[in-house]
């Protein structure tokens, strides 16, 4: 985490922590941050409508909210109160890797380490583990521990195919209670290649597709570009 003293207002003195990469933002940091990439597309809707205001407002909104959930120290009110110029520098130069962090195979965690499996060449171990997870995300029946069952039901800590409903449920309270959201990244983009791979359709399972969607999405500084493009705009 990288520091920053602000000050919100005229007196009031605020400690920004900062994270450096998705190893230091929790699962339910993204899945918060998450709706605000959604908000950042409507700007870029609004802006290529010619509504250049909207656009403005909502980039600023989607910068701020982003920064607020994915760091400590500061509310998303408190971000208001701060000079705009100082916020969208932090967003440029400490959310940059939110666009190209690369994911990962091996993860400790703990003292325990976990693999991904290799998918280049699917075997029917690796078929009967997807159709475990499309029937255990039909079940959950409660989409923010979707992620957690993926990433429970994939990553192991041993090489040999094995179908342990218990040992998945202990991994995934592990995962929510001491994982960052890269490991739920990696699963997420190597699950994706896989089910290509696989040639598994699974458009049926749409919850599945927007679940590995939210956890694989970039919220990376295209959002400040709009902004400035969109304010210059309104100010013509």
């Amino acid at each position: 985490m990288r520091s920053y003293t602000l000050t919100a207002g005229e007196k009031e003195i605020k400690t920004l922590k900062t994270p450096q990469g998705r190893h230091e933002v929790s699962y339910y940091q993204w899945q918060k941050a998450y709706e605000y990439l959604l908000l950042s597309q409507e700007a870029k809707q609004d802006f290529d409508d010619g509504k250049y205001e909207e656009a403005t407002k909502k980039s600023i909104e989607s910068i701020s909210r982003v920064i607020a959930a994915l760091s400590t120290g500061v509310t998303y009110k408190e971000l208001l109160r701060i000079e705009w110029d100082k916020i969208n520098n932090i967003f440029l130069l400490d959310f940059e890797w939110l666009s190209y962090e690369e994911p990962k195979k091996e993860f400790k965690i703990k003292g325990r380490k976990f693999t991904i499996p290799n998918f280049d060449n699917g075997t029917a171990g690796d078929y009967m583990d997807v159709m475990d997870l499309l029937k255990a995300t039909k079940e959950s029946g409660n989409d923010i521990d979707m992620g957690l069952t993926i990433a429970a039901v994939y990553l192991k800590e041993d090489k040999e195919y094995n179908q342990d409903i218990d040992a998945i449920n202990e991994r995934k309270e592990f995962f929510k209670k001491y994982a960052k959201i890269d490991l739920f990244y990696s699963v997420a983009f190597f699950l994706t290649s896989s089910l290509n791979k696989l040639k598994i359709d699974i458009r049926q399972h749409s919850e599945v597709l927007e679940e590995l969607e939210r956890l694989t999405s970039s919220l990376n500084g295209w959002a400040s570009i709009l902004y400035l493009q969109a304010s210059q705009k309104a100010k013509c």
